[in-house]
């Protein structure tokens, strides 16, 4: 009969890679103990040391994060403006030239329009 493989959490692999290095337990007593071959605890080990920067490594968004996604959600926005711009020039070339002068120019042509009538 085949004895059922045992799933540690990743806070009971800490506690007992904990009860070596701080307790001073050999690892035949712990692999013994709990049931566990030597090159799991090793493994485990050779995890720890590997990815253990990790655990000095800000949780949440680093200022500089937060710079980028502000400068890309800014050069989007830019980008976008853009498209908008040249599909109006090529819809109407009077709105090529800046918003401002081309609504100008629409009133001074009413104004005309409006004096041929009224002479």
């Amino acid at each position: 009969m085949k004895k059922q493989r045992k799933h540690y959490t990743p806070e009971e692999k800490v506690a007992i890679l904990r009860r070596h290095m701080l307790e001073g337990v050999p690892i035949s007593d712990l692999c013994d103990e709990l049931g566990l071959q030597p090159t799991a605890f090793y493994r485990w080990q050779k995890e720890l040391f590997e990815n253990g920067a990790a655990a000095f490594q800000q949780r949440g968004r680093t200022k500089h994060q937060a710079e980028q996604e502000r400068i890309a959600h800014l050069e989007k926005k830019i980008q976008t403006k853009d498209e908008v711009a040249v599909m109006r020039r090529e819809v109407n070339p009077v709105t090529a030239v800046s918003t401002h002068r081309a609504q100008k120019a629409r009133v001074m042509l009413s104004s005309c329009r409006h004096l041929r009538m009224v002479l």
